[in-house]
């Protein structure tokens, strides 16, 4: 097969030169994420990308369409255009790329790209190299992009009919590469983020939450879009596949929604804790299935209200139609609208909503665990109508109330189980832990809390019934506190059971009472 030399040059968009000017090293994750799209828009069902950094190379391989030398003549020409075809041609997908940025956004991390390509049902293959450094160096302040020259080679036979995909090599690599894997995991252990993983977990992760790839088959998201079907292309990084992101162990909800024009589905999920790395909460937004941006809050929180359950939301939403002309050129966001602020707003507040749907679940279950438990946190009053209580505010959140026949109870089993995932929440009507006592000198004594005395200047706080049983005064307003409130009752009864053990009289605690009132009256 003869060789045929050829040389072409560059046409390009001033915006993707200044663009790619300034480029840094923590950009490198987005320069593979556009070139793993460009092959997406040419209908790949499979893209390998190994990076050897020793060997000072980065590959690039897929099995999509592929380009003749014509087309890459063309495709040389387009950089920073819109596309004229909305679809790809053999599947008919949706382009990521309308901006022909693709292959370009790797010229900062290497000295010279090598493209070798062969079009689907064409005979020809062929190899273009790029000297990259010497367009990202030299451009724009000294010489005209056009005059960087382009040289190539191509081939013809006709058993390269059936071949059809497309290479390409990074080589050289430039000081941004070899900055970005010599950067240091930062050591902040006050909160997980990305930014403590090493830079090979870190580019997994840019990757698996940009890129148009499939869930895992088992995540609650696969059920949640599966009518928006398969991805259709499978990436691997150095021999193993990449999965798509999907935080939240839990989905909250999801729906289809059309928003001045533009049709979207969503998912909101969480793990009923913060969600860890905080790079995965709130919402990723992508169109056509690939990643637009961080995710967003959409400013909620910034101002107002601050939300103290909403680092415990994350989700997805999937632009399917509409805002393709609102997306910034280099990706990261979109541009202001009226459209977008009204897509905005709505997804802002779903978040608001299940904020506070969080907080008011974790409190009421918090509330019902510390009663339960008589831990030091607990509301001082009686068991059952404080569990009761929080039992209420679960079941207008939705949660369906499950009461077990009487008998059903033991010490060893649990009196209420909430079930955050499937709503539920089973309670044990007779079960030991809502009987009111305290344990002294190994004799469990009952407890009854009352109202008295409440007119009186010195409130007694508490007092010997004439059962045995030990009276709390709900009155005394040191047991309100919601911090102190046990910790003061606990106290008090044990000042009782030891002034009757010394004979002293009741007017003593009564005194006592009023002292502790006065000295901790910040404490109401």
């Amino acid at each position: 097969m003869a060789k045929k030399n050829w040389q072409t040059h560059l046409s390009v968009d001033k915006r993707i030169v200044r663009l790619l000017s300034v480029f840094t090293y923590e950009d490198f994750p987005r320069s593979i994420r556009e070139m793993v799209s460009n092959a997406y828009d040419a209908d790949a069902t499979e893209v390998r990308i190994t990076i050897d950094i020793k060997q000072d190379l980065i590959e690039i391989t897929d099995d999509g369409n592929g380009m003749t030398p014509e087309d890459f003549e063309f495709f040389l020409r387009i950089a920073g255009q819109k596309r004229s075809s909305l679809f790809s041609p053999e599947f008919r997908r949706k382009r990521i790329g309308r901006f022909g940025i693709g292959f370009l956004a790797v010229f900062p991390f290497g000295k010279r790209i090598k493209i070798t390509s062969s079009g689907r049902r064409s005979n020809v293959r062929f190899e273009a190299t790029i000297e990259a450094e010497k367009y990202v160096r030299e451009s724009p302040q000294s010489i005209d992009v056009q005059d960087i020259p382009v040289f190539g080679s191509q081939e013809e036979s006709p058993s390269l009919a059936e071949l059809h995909g497309t290479t390409i090599r990074i080589m050289g690599l430039s000081e941004l590469t070899t900055r970005y894997y010599k950067s240091r995991a930062r050591k902040k252990r006050q909160r997980q983020t990305i930014k403590e993983w090493s830079p090979e977990d870190r580019l997994r992760w840019t990757l698996s939450e940009e890129l148009p790839i499939d869930y895992d088959h088992q995540s609650p998201y696969a059920e949640a879009f599966a009518n928006l079907g398969s991805s259709g292309v499978r990436v691997f990084l150095n021999k193993d596949e990449l999965i798509r992101n999907a935080p939240g162990s839990q989905i909250l909800e999801t729906d289809t929604r059309t928003i001045d024009g533009a049709k979207c589905q969503y998912v909101i999920a969480t793990d009923w804790k913060a969600i860890q790395p905080v790079e995965n909460r709130f919402f990723k937004q992508r169109v056509h299935n690939v990643g637009i941006g961080d995710r967003t809050a959409f400013g909620l929180g910034l101002e107002g209200r601050a939300y103290s359950r909403l680092q415990w939301l994350t989700g997805e939403i999937r632009i399917v139609d509409g805002f393709d002309d609102l997306i910034n050129i280099d990706r990261k966001s979109f541009r202001d609208s009226p459209a977008y602020d009204n897509f905005r707003d709505f997804f802002s507040q779903r978040l608001a909503h299940f904020a506070n749907f969080l907080e008011s679940v974790s409190e009421a279950q918090r509330d019902i665990d510390r009663q339960i438990k008589s831990s030091r946190f607990a509301e001082v009053g009686p068991k059952r109508q404080i569990v009761q209580r929080n039992i209420d505010r679960l079941a207008d959140r939705g949660f369906d109330i499950v009461h077990q026949p009487v008998g059903v109870g033991s010490k060893k089993s649990a009196s209420v189980v909430v079930d955050v995932k499937k709503k539920r929440v089973e309670v044990v009507d007779d079960h030991p832990d809502f009987q009111d006592t305290i344990s002294i000198d190994s004799r469990e004594i009952p407890v009854r809390y009352l109202s008295f005395d409440g007119k009186q200047k010195e409130v007694t706080p508490v007092r010997r019934a004439r059962d045995g049983a030990i009276e709390v005064n709900t009155a005394y307003p040191l047991f309100k506190s919601v911090r102190y409130g046990d910790l003061f009752k606990r106290m008090f009864i044990v000042l009782l059971t030891v002034s009757e053990k010394q004979h002293v009289k009741s007017s003593l605690l009564v005194e006592v009472g009023a002292q502790v009132q006065k000295e901790f009256s910040d404490l109401t």
